[in-house]
């Protein structure tokens, strides 16, 4: 039998009039009719309904997912929502416990076919309660935010060290090797002073030792150079210039990983920077890396890399005094400060959306703890 829209049956009706053949009966008996093929069809959809799990850590976190009937799909996007604040595998240990709450989606018959993580909090011994919350911000999108209002999504770039020391910062300064011969002079004219004693002029207040190395600082005492230093002293790149990255400190061999997904553009010696291994990036990024001591397997122009890859080893190549890793950003073809970009940041909310944020944590609580007190 062709099915007949309740709409159309309606339609029919009115028209039909009371005083038609079998108007009003058969009129009840397409809207019935049309109410049971409904009633079938709901009864053939999926049904989404929310469910919560407690449970207590007593041995591996991933073990007592399981006995909680957490599913491998869901614990593997726990595992994620919380890596920037809280390594399952790591920082959860015996006497730790979870709060999960989850949307289930359900055919008919019973089977599991979606569920999505809405918001889980981990209370642990060693890094105290940590939470996340889905939420929907103002592009209308819904993501895992973190209780204080950071995204659970890593930023843009990560940084190239696992272990972050800033020697050396962006900006204007002296060339280090010139501040290292203007030391190294300092040193030798005072050890020749106290070797021969003092002098007339050493004696004078206003007297000055020496410096024989042509530094920023022996041209502001109105020193000449010597022309043997001339020869032998080594030469920065100018006296005092922009230093367009920064430094970070750490020992030869440190493993420089990939600063986000991108291709290899350049990787070679080059000039002052030693060893050199040049990434773009989407979005307009490069980042650059100086004084490798040495390129890992593969690093070639052209090669695709991932967040996090491995791309060489720290060293002292080129214009160097000792063991970093000289880290440059550029952003559309301009050198900027990587410590001050908002790539290396996390996403946060703010204003009003960081209030309704909050009034939706405060609810996930409440309906939390009522579930848990005793009847």
């Amino acid at each position: 039998m062709k099915e007949v829209p309740l709409v159309a049956a309606l339609v029919l009706a009115l028209l039909a009039g009371s005083s038609a053949p079998g108007g009003p009966e058969r009129f009840s008996e397409w809207v019935s009719a049309e109410e049971r093929m409904l009633g079938a069809r709901e009864a053939d959809l999926p049904v989404t309904r929310e469910v919560a799990v407690d449970g207590t850590v007593l041995g591996l976190a991933d073990l007592a997912l399981l006995r909680a009937k957490v599913s491998p799909a869901l614990a593997a996007e726990l595992r994620g929502a919380f890596a920037a604040a809280l390594d399952l595998a790591r920082d959860v240990g015996p006497g730790d416990t979870f709060h999960i709450r989850y949307a289930e989606t359900r055919t008919p018959r019973g089977a599991a076919i979606a569920r999505r993580l809405l918001w889980a909090e981990f209370r642990t011994t060693g890094k105290g309660s940590v939470a996340v919350h889905r939420f929907r911000g103002r592009d209308q999108v819904e993501r895992l935010w973190f209780a204080n209002g950071t995204s659970t999504r890593a930023p843009a770039l990560r940084m190239p060290l696992d272990a972050v020391v800033v020697s050396s910062r962006f900006g204007v300064r002296p060339d280090p090797f010139e501040q290292a011969a203007a030391a190294s002079a300092r040193t030798a004219s005072t050890a020749s002073l106290k070797r021969r004693g003092p002098t007339k002029a050493a004696a004078s207040a206003d007297a000055v030792p020496r410096i024989t190395v042509d530094t920023p600082l022996s041209v502001l005492l109105g020193e000449e150079p010597s022309p043997a230093a001339a020869k032998t002293a080594p030469r920065g790149l100018c006296p005092s210039c922009l230093h367009m990255g920064i430094d970070l400190l750490a020992p030869a061999g440190t493993p420089i990983h990939a600063a986000a997904d991108g291709v290899v553009a350049g990787a070679a010696p080059n000039g002052p920077y030693g060893n050199w291994v040049r990434l773009e990036h989407a979005g307009g990024l490069v980042t650059v890396y100086g004084h490798l001591r040495d390129f890992a397997d593969g690093i070639r122009p052209g090669r695709k890399v991932v967040r996090g890859d491995i791309i060489g080893l720290v060293g002292s190549t080129g214009h160097s005094t000792g063991a970093h890793l000289h880290f440059e950003l550029h952003k559309d073809g301009r050198a900027v400060d990587p410590l001050a970009s908002p790539a290396f940041k996390p996403e946060r909310l703010h204003g009003p959306e960081l209030d309704r944020f909050r009034r939706q944590i405060a609810q996930s609580l409440a309906q939390r703890d009522v579930r848990s007190s005793p009847p």
